[in-house]
């Protein structure tokens, strides 16, 4: 099956009032088949937004990071109330979940502090690690132990191992990165980069830049659907969204949104076969956009009208297809959409402020998630103390060993590690992790 990513461009915000139904553009599409199915897609969006990954069929829990008060809302989606309230790093952007419906692992990138939490959730354990400077977007492998994360500051991406808690390689990807996404096979690693408006993609076996994908104007998110034949990505100035072909990068399709609007997320159905298109418009407000992913039938399905005071940061679907979940950054609470009628139902849950991105994952048990306790010399937050993860914080007293390897050991933040940090990591050791 040939491959394909959609590329969404934003409208320029000068020009007249148009339709609100896209137009699809003539494209050479008769050599793709009809249907393509089991989509993997990723988003180019306008802000430094996060996709959540698709999930599986059963979710019953939903994550959503507030980037101004640092914290993480768990949602029960079946009572649609918020559990738990999670302290993170200082302005989280993203998150994405991993692990198993028994013993899930949360990963939040903190663009305020350049870290990414791993917050495991079963052991109450937790470890931060140092990243790039200024990282907005997080991607998993698909068995989960590794950790992609796109810092716009130093224009690279970070891996991350995340059972160790250790960054294992650094990419130079140039621009602003803006956000990354994995195809579901892992193999390879798709990057929004604005400043130098491409797509870079990421060869994950070599860690090294594989090939880059010039773009007309600078794109900045990027989002994963279930299947990986399609990507899909948006652009900060002008308006198609686009599918391109990720097996030799050329544009199948395109289609325009009314003037004057700013896409900001997009998800796919857990088939693949219709988008969801957050979108801003002074003009008529924001909405939700359905698309058909059927390249050769009419692409618009529906608008879902959320209003004008509404900011649609974030969406993620859960696992059967019939809820699609809108974080509002503007009004501080959660949005939530009926996919069959394709309308906004009277529901809303009060979240953090300035809510971004959205997960949502199955769990064997509750929902509600314990604050992890800090515990000295833990550094891959697996709920204890090891003589290895000893030795690392003796190395890095004594200077032998960079001041962020462990940041366990470093508890106050000074850049260095003292005889008392040592000692409650000894002991920490000796008698268990509080």
């Amino acid at each position: 099956m040939s491959r394909w990513f959609f590329a969404l461009r934003h409208a320029t915000r000068c020009g007249m009032r148009g339709r609100l139904n896209p137009v699809e553009h003539a494209s050479p599409l008769r050599q793709f088949p009809a249907r393509a199915r089991s989509l993997g897609l990723a988003l180019l969006a306008s802000a430094a937004l996060v996709r959540a990954p698709a999930p599986a069929a059963g979710e019953t829990c939903a994550y959503v990071v507030n980037e101004d008060d640092a914290t993480l809302s768990v949602i029960d989606t079946g009572t649609q109330r918020v559990v738990s309230h999670l302290r993170v790093g200082a302005q989280p952007t993203d998150v994405a979940v991993g692990g198993s419906a028994s013993s899930l692992t949360l990963h939040v990138v903190n663009r305020g502090d350049d870290t990414l939490s791993i917050i495991r959730t079963a052991k109450r354990g937790s470890a931060t690690v140092r990243v790039g400077d200024g990282p907005v977007s997080v991607a998993l492998s698909p068995d989960g132990s590794r950790a992609y994360v796109a810092n716009e500051g130093s224009g690279t991406v970070s891996v991350v191992n995340t059972v160790m808690a250790t960054v294992s390689a650094t990419i130079e990807v140039g621009g602003t990165p803006r956000d990354i996404a994995l195809t579901p096979d892992g193999n390879l690693a798709y990057v929004a980069t604005s400043g130098e408006d491409r797509a870079v993609v990421i060869d994950t076996a070599a860690d090294e830049v594989l090939t880059s994908v010039m773009l007309p104007s600078a794109p900045s998110a990027v989002a994963v659907a279930p299947g990986g034949s399609l990507l899909a990505h948006a652009y900060i100035s002008s308006t198609p969204l686009r599918a391109i072909s990720t097996e030799n990068q050329s544009v199948v399709r395109s289609i325009t949104l009314p003037p004057n609007s700013v896409p900001t997320d997009l998800v796919f159905a857990p088939d693949g076969e219709a988008v969801f298109v957050g979108v801003e418009n002074p003009d008529t407000g924001a909405s939700i956009f359905v698309f058909d992913t059927d390249l050769e039938a009419n692409p618009f399905r529906a608008r879902i009208g959320l209003g004008s005071q509404v900011e649609p940061l974030g969406l993620a679907v859960t696992g059967d297809g019939r809820t699609l979940y809108v974080s509002d950054g503007a009004g501080n609470e959660v949005l939530i959409i009926d996919t069959a009628t394709n309308t906004l139902t009277e529901t809303t849950i009060p979240v953090g402020s300035h809510p971004r991105s959205i997960a949502i994952a199955a769990v064997s048990g509750e929902c509600s998630v314990e604050q992890p306790n800090p515990c000295s010399g833990d550094c891959d937050g697996s709920g204890s103390v090891s003589i290895g993860e000893l030795v690392s914080g003796v190395g890095m007293a004594l200077r032998s060993a960079p001041s962020d390897s462990c940041l366990a050991f470093d508890p106050d933040g000074d850049g260095s590690v003292a005889v008392d940090e040592l000692v409650a990591a000894v002991n920490a050791a000796l008698r268990g992790c509080p």
